[in-house]
């Protein structure tokens, strides 16, 4: 299990550097939009905000 772990690990790092700014650059911005809209529509923040906080 650790092996695996390691040589994804590995990969993943390698295929990062091999990749393009601009491609990085969109990729994160996807996370982050992705991430944003997840958190957005769950009922927790929804709670957050009537309890007026």
């Amino acid at each position: 299990m650790y092996l695996h772990s390691a040589a994804i690990a590995l990969v993943i790092g390698w295929v990062h550097l091999r990749v393009g700014f601009l491609l990085k650059l969109f990729i994160m911005f996807l996370s982050i939009f992705s991430v944003l809209s997840v958190l957005s529509q769950h009922p927790v923040v929804e709670i957050y905000y009537e309890n007026g906080n």
